[in-house]
């Protein structure tokens, strides 16, 4: 079995040299919140990697044939049953899904100005939890035994996920624009 740290540090690796490029072909134009979102990004993206394709089996699993027991395309039909099985391990997977895209729902509109747009970081997020559930479904029809599970519930979670990190995002902003400035001090009551 391939460990989670094993992918994870390899997609820091490449992590490190696209922030890298990114700052150094963009970093005149970038602000300082926008180089820390791309730092913290590339930070935060091989930790996706390793949590959502970490783990990989490496042999002695036998051939099991691809077939729809590797997916689910039915939308909430994993999220009810699990919900139906209580706290549960179930559950820390749900909210596992849920979670996993909040950071790249709040990172994106810092790093990079066209996603401050809710549409655009929504279209990335799907892009990005679609491209997961696709390469666990293609690692496991490689490795002849499903490892993961092709599931549109995931979909679902991580999407609404990144929405939640997109909403604390734009409270964020609210906060910081809203915030009285040094000017706006005076010596008297």
């Amino acid at each position: 079995m391939i460990p989670d740290t094993t992918v994870a540090l390899a997609a820091l690796l490449i992590s490190i040299v696209l922030a890298t490029i990114v700052l150094i072909r963009g970093g005149r134009d970038l602000g300082i919140g926008e180089r820390l979102g791309v730092i913290v990004l590339g930070l935060y993206l091989p930790l996706v990697v390793g949590v959502t394709l970490g783990g990989i089996p490496t042999g002695g699993y036998g051939n099991v044939p691809v077939g729809w027991a590797w997916v689910n395309l039915v939308p909430f039909a994993t999220i009810s049953q699990q919900l139906g099985d209580g706290l549960t391990s179930g559950m820390r997977q749900l909210t596992g899904n849920l979670l996993l895209l909040v950071p790249l729902g709040f990172l994106l509109p810092v790093a990079n100005p066209r996603f401050r747009q809710f549409r655009t970081t929504l279209v990335a997020a799907v892009a990005v939890s679609l491209g997961i559930e696709i390469l666990q479904l293609t690692i496991s029809a490689v490795v002849g035994f499903p490892y993961r599970v092709f599931d549109v519930d995931d979909l679902i979670l991580n999407t609404a996920g990144a929405a939640l990190g997109w909403a604390g995002w734009r409270v964020t902003l609210g906060w910081f624009h809203n915030a009285p400035d040094e000017a706006s001090y005076s010596a008297h009551p």
